[in-house]
């Protein structure tokens, strides 16, 4: 060592790296962590006395890093790196941009929109599963979700239509669970119907009975749920 009767102080950076494990040396008078992990690892895989270890947490000054500018709609420039890219890749790239920006949209749209639709093909194959398995027939989780969810899917869609929300991971994540809502309540109908059938009862009968009897708790059940999501939306004061 260049100097050895020479204090140090030892900063712990990384509560995880190999690298950064904490040292023991007797030059070594205190040691500093940088958040809690730091000082959990100073004290449990070091052996550090607490009373020779300061929390001091990373801080930066704004006025030497103010926060950038919001990015525009549609960036200026783009800068594509990798190691699989070739020359004639950048045609493709700026054709591939130039279709998005004819249509409309951003550039991540289509990739959220592929993302959505396989997100909301699988939770709809996922329902049509349970409900054979519960029903033990295919016919009649097929009705379920036939006669319940485009009907609900299309009135949900329509605020979006008429401009007055958007289709966003938040609305996105609520139409998947207005699938399982109105699935559970086409349940209720069919269940109802088929009960009734079994009672000797005509099949148009079975179905509007059952539509009737099962009216008050659907609408129950849809109240509620609006009412929860409304009270978990709402900001905490």
């Amino acid at each position: 060592m260049w100097f050895p009767s020479a204090p140090a102080i030892y900063f712990c950076h990384g509560w995880q790296p190999w690298e950064e494990a904490p040292l023991r040396f007797p030059r070594i008078l205190r040691y500093v962590a940088v958040d809690e992990l730091c000082l959990e690892r100073l004290i449990a895989e070091g052996g550090i006395p607490p009373e020779r270890i300061e929390l001091i947490l990373n801080f930066f000054d704004k006025n030497l890093f103010p926060p950038r500018e919001p990015l525009p709609p549609v960036p200026r420039r783009a800068l594509a790196f990798g190691t699989w890219l070739e020359p004639g890749d950048a045609h493709a790239i700026e054709s591939a941009v130039a279709a998005l920006r004819s249509r409309g949209e951003g550039f991540g749209a289509e990739v959220k929109r592929r993302i959505f639709l396989g997100t909301f093909v699988l939770s709809a194959i996922l329902i049509y599963l349970v409900l054979a398995a519960q029903f033990e027939s295919f016919r009649d989780p097929f009705i379920v979700l036939v006669g319940s969810v485009p009907l609900a899917i299309s009135g949900a869609l329509m605020f979006s239509f008429l401009g007055l929300t958007t289709l966003n991971i938040y609305s996105e994540v609520g139409l998947i669970t207005l699938v399982g809502l109105v699935s559970k309540n086409g349940i209720l109908i069919v269940q109802f119907a088929n009960h009734l059938q079994e009672t000797g009862k005509e099949k148009m009968a079975a179905v509007i009975g059952a539509a009737e009897t099962r009216l008050r708790p659907i609408l129950m059940t849809t109240a509620a749920t609006v009412a929860i999501v409304k009270a978990n939306a709402s900001p905490s004061r």
